[in-house]
């Protein structure tokens, strides 16, 4: 039996796509594997999920508490820096010294 150059390659060819969609097959199959542990992964992890959510509320609002306290506590901060360089001027007024006063 003579084969001519023609039918090797053809043979070639059909022992290639034969092999190529085996690999597909399997990568295919692992695919499958893969996302099924995601989905379990999701469904275990989906009361962990809504309670983080709920965590990040309650931080927000915390924030937000926070957020408005901030500058009334500036304002405080700012005002004992005024009222602490009115003394300290008022030091330096007098020459550094303490004055008393004795009846």
């Amino acid at each position: 039996m003579i084969l001519n150059i023609w039918e090797i390659g053809v043979l070639l060819i059909g022992i290639g796509f034969l092999i190529v969609s085996i690999k597909f097959a399997m990568t295919l199959k692992s695919a499958d594997i893969v996302i099924k542990r995601i989905d379990k992964i999701l469904q275990s992890s989906e009361g962990n999920i809504e309670n983080i959510l709920d965590g990040i509320e309650s931080i927000t609002g915390i924030i937000t508490t926070i957020m408005r306290i901030v500058p009334g506590t500036v304002n405080v901060i700012s005002g004992v820096r005024l009222f602490a360089g009115f003394i300290d001027k008022t030091k330096k007024n007098r020459g550094g010294k303490n004055v008393s006063y004795n009846k």
